[in-house]
């Protein structure tokens, strides 16, 4: 092998670095393309409608209930009060009646709330013309971190 051979079999360091930055560059399309579909798996499983348990609470006479999902930087959320009577019929008129839905992480903390207005509220009717139910279907903005840390919920009231 002669001096000529040896030069052009060796890689100079401008030919490395070039390399190297097509390895990078090859590397991050790569990782950012996995990212996108994990990315994309996550948030469409946050838009999955979640039926929260209900909730009875006694000393209204009424049980609440609350389904979510997530979806571009909002919760959007459907929540029933069932088994209307005298009680929230005297509330319904009065502007400062609300529903306060609070969330919690695992641990216990309260993460968020969302407070709804009770003359807001849509009244389901019987056949008779009768109230049997009270629903309000919105949506509030709520970082996308909150909403996946969401294990729970409780209801307060001011009525």
């Amino acid at each position: 092998m002669n001096q000529r051979e040896i030069k052009k079999s060796t890689f100079s360091p401008t030919n490395i670095l070039l390399v190297l930055l097509l390895v990078s560059i090859a590397f991050l399309i790569a990782f950012g393309i996995c990212f996108s579909l994990t990315e994309k798996e996550s948030t469409s499983k946050l838009a999955e409608k979640v039926s929260w348990q209900s909730k009875s609470v006694p000393s209204l006479g009424v049980s609440v209930t609350l389904t979510t999902k997530y979806q571009a930087g909002k919760i959007y959320y459907i929540f029933k009060v069932s088994d209307y009577n005298d009680k929230l019929d005297k509330a319904f008129d009065r502007n400062s009646s609300k529903f306060i839905i609070v969330f919690y992480d695992k641990d216990g903390f309260m993460i968020d709330e969302i407070e709804v207005n009770l003359n807001q509220m849509n009244k389901i009717v019987n056949d008779n013309g009768n109230p049997m139910s009270l629903t309000f279907n919105s949506s509030t903005p709520i970082n996308r971190a909150t909403y996946n840390n969401i294990d729970n919920w409780s209801i307060r009231w001011s009525l």
